[in-house]
């Protein structure tokens, strides 16, 4: 089953909510720089959005859970820093698993999920993050869910 690439891809984001922090981590931390960890962005983090919610009732809206953070509407996710994140860093691990060159060796890890936290893994992701905004950042490139440049900035928007 592994040597289907869209099996393959599905078998590993669906091992995401392993490293879904550290990921949606990273994106907040390239939107925001220096103010990553500053007081007045931290606290809206954790009183806006889909967190705002799950922070003050303990519970996943129902929006979310239903539909998916990949099936969301552009609408439903442009005000939310934290959908913004997560929608980000997932391409990002899609557009990293979708090389080649880890096809084997995704495909002989014996623990899929420490995989997915490989340092090659990473490095290449990372790249894959910044190459998605930058896409989403040009005149006339965008995909359903993104069409006002970049996501970077819309987060730190959304959090200063």
């Amino acid at each position: 089953m592994l040597n289907d690439d869209k099996v393959r891809l599905q078998f590993a984001l669906s091992m995401l909510d392993h490293v879904v922090l550290e990921l949606t981590g990273f994106v907040y931390a390239r939107a925001m720089r220096e103010l990553f960890l500053a007081p007045v962005p931290v606290k809206r983090a954790l009183s806006i959005g889909v967190v705002g919610e799950y922070h003050l009732t303990g519970r996943i809206p129902d929006s979310l859970t239903q539909g998916g953070v990949l099936g969301l509407a552009s609408d439903e996710l442009q005000h939310d820093p934290a959908l913004l994140a997560i929608r980000l860093a997932v391409r990002g691990v899609e557009a990293t698993l979708a090389k080649p060159e880890y096809n084997d060796s995704f495909r002989s890890s014996e623990r899929k999920s420490r995989y997915l936290q490989s340092d090659a893994l990473l490095k290449q992701y990372c790249l894959s993050v910044d190459g998605y905004n930058k896409y989403f950042d040009s005149p006339g490139h965008f995909e359903e869910w993104w069409q006002s440049g970049s996501v970077y900035k819309a987060i730190a928007k959304a959090l200063s």
